[in-house]
């Protein structure tokens, strides 16, 4: 070029003194006389090696977005301004069904993938978010739509679109998405799954509620008359067979209880009521509960409670008797000779714990680590022997984990049993009466009017129920009338002047809910004072009390029921007798 007399522009590395190379940017000129002829050349260079490293560093950072954008699992597009693509990774375009790029390139992606709503309605590009993302610059995320590949075909996404900004202009957007057509079935079968599971506990529950009335019922009878029966002159033999017909029925009774305690736990239904607890009657009332099962095998009940803790603290005292009741009477039925002690220490300063120690049969370590699941027996010989459900322990847990607490064992076979259960410590401020804290009945109110006979109304599909009624009730001053539904039980009560009604729940034509919302209605209509109604029932579950309440009676009662109860119930509400001696 230069022995034609052209000028030469170019880039070449070249080499310092020093041995160095370096980039040199180079333009030669030839200069010219009047004739045209040239004399000599000029020659402009320049160090451009920084810009020849920038260019290489920007090329690799380049590579290696490219890189990131091919290998990534998600896919992404980019839009400028005006909302036409610029860049597009190969996932996206795999997903949208593109071959090239250039099919995606300078196009607009809302009107390619992006024109349809969910429920195939048009999707105006004014009302799209990720239109509004290079418009407005606000990022948004959202997972409840669809985009369309390039036969038509759609498909759920979750998508993020963040804004890209030079200085304080928004110059586009990036849009990152993921195809989420398997967790979508995924999220469906495992709705489906809990519509069924929650299907299956509500059967189950049914299934308790119903078979807990239908056992009840009969256990009412039973269990009353045997009681009615054990307050009369009986010879020797029938005063045994009464006690067995008592013993076997609470056994029943109690596995219908255990029962029921455990559905409530597992199905989140249990709650706790926060309240005082004095920890020197907590001790006191748990042992004498089994006092006297202990003194009948010659087992020693003990006590000890830290002189470091407060004399009361907060909790649920009805939950933490249970658990207390469980444990020692577990302790006691397994505990041949020797002591049952219940201590009560302070772990930590966060911490108290509840511990009962027995000189018992033990636990293998095998064992210990079902001791606590529901229906487990430590073996078929102990359960001839000791009998039992092997529900009380997995009561416990659940009802410890309720408290936000933890049970453990520790026990060695031959050697007894320690068993531990840790909670939080709860302080509480004194009370002002001591009766709070164990006291959950209402303060006994003044009987009504002048001494004599009040009237009662039993409504009560079960003859059997209304027999047993009679005859707790047939030697106090009262008259009763039997009602053998709900719909009798409301036209008796509009028709007579009544003190208390004992209503059964389940009844035919009308039931026990049923009959008291409109004694309520009729109540308010007329004037009428408010009536005490007790719900009389075998329904146990902890949903049918708040029905109870919420239709309109005053307490809620389940059967078997004592004639105690029954006293104590009426003496709530007004009504008491002095039995005759």
């Amino acid at each position: 070029t230069l022995l034609a007399g052209g000028e030469w522009r170019g880039e070449l590395i070249n080499q310092r003194k020093d041995g160095a190379l370096f980039w040199e940017s180079a333009a030669i000129a030839p200069v010219r006389d009047a004739g045209g002829i040239t004399r000599h050349y000029v020659a402009v260079k320049e160090d451009i090696t920084q810009r020849k490293q920038l260019e290489a560093s920007l090329r690799q950072e380049e590579n290696l977005m490219r890189s990131l954008l091919a290998s990534m699992g998600e896919g992404v597009y980019g839009v400028n301004r005006e909302g036409l693509c610029t860049f597009i990774n190969p996932t996206a375009l795999k997903m949208l069904g593109y071959s090239e790029a250039s099919n995606f390139i300078g196009h607009n992606p809302h009107e390619l993938i992006h024109y349809q709503r969910a429920d195939g309605s048009p999707y105006p590009s004014a009302q799209c978010q990720i239109c509004g993302v290079y418009l407005q610059g606000q990022t948004v995320s959202r997972d409840d739509e669809r985009f369309f590949r390039a036969d038509g075909a759609s498909f759920p996404v979750e998508y993020r679109a963040h804004p890209l900004i030079d200085g304080d202009q928004v110059v586009g957007a990036v849009v990152t998405f993921s195809d989420i057509t398997q967790r979508r079935h995924a999220e469906l079968s495992l709705l489906h799954a809990k519509q069924a599971a929650e299907a299956a506990s509500r059967a189950k529950s049914e299934f308790l509620a119903i078979m807990s009335h239908e056992v009840r019922t009969p256990l009412n009878a039973i269990l009353g008359m045997a009681e009615v029966l054990a307050e009369s002159e009986l010879n020797e033999e029938q005063r045994l067979g009464v006690r067995v017909l008592r013993r076997a029925g609470n056994g029943l009774l109690s596995l219908i209880t255990d029962i029921l305690d455990l559905v409530a736990v597992e199905s989140g239904r249990c709650t706790l009521e926060f309240r005082h607890i004095v920890l020197t009657e907590l001790a006191r009332e748990t042992l004498a509960i089994h006092a006297f099962a202990a003194e009948r095998k010659g087992v020693r009940l003990e006590s000890y409670i830290d002189a470091t803790l407060p004399e009361r603290i907060g909790g649920d005292p009805k939950r933490l008797r249970q658990v207390l009741f469980n444990l020692v009477g577990n302790a006691v039925k397994f505990t041949g000779h020797g002591m049952v002690r219940l201590e009560i220490n302070r772990l930590d300063s966060e911490t108290i714990r509840f511990s009962v120690h027995d000189t018992g049969i033990g636990i293998n370590k095998e064992q210990q680590a079902s001791i606590f699941d529901p229906f487990f027996k430590i073996d078929a010989s102990n359960t001839r022997q000791y009998g039992g459900t092997g529900l009380g322990l997995a009561i416990c847990r659940k009802l410890v984990e309720i408290m936000e607490g933890h049970i453990h064992v520790e026990s060695q076979e031959g050697k007894g049993s320690h068993f531990h259960l840790d909670l939080p410590l709860r302080r509480v401020e004194k009370p002002t009466h001591d009766a709070l804290v164990f006291n959950s009945l209402p303060e006994v109110p003044t009987p009504k009017g002048p001494r004599g006979k009040c009237a009662i109304l039993v409504a009560d599909d079960a003859e059997d129920n209304r027999v047993l009624i009679r005859a707790f009730l047939k030697k106090l001053p009262c008259r009763l009338a039997m009602a053998h539904d709900g719909a009798e039980a409301v036209k008796l009560f509009t028709s007579r002047t009544f003190d208390l009604v004992l209503m059964d729940i389940q009844m035919p034509i009308m039931d026990g809910l049923q009959a008291t919302t409109a004694i309520r209605s009729w109540e308010k209509e007329s004037g009428h004072g408010r009536t005490p109604i007790l719900a009389l029932t075998a329904h146990a579950m902890p949903a049918d009390k708040e029905k109870s309440h919420a239709a309109g009676c005053d307490e809620h009662l389940i059967k078997p029921i004592t004639k105690s109860d029954l006293l104590s119930a009426l003496a709530r509400h007004a009504i008491s007798f002095e039995e005759p001696t």
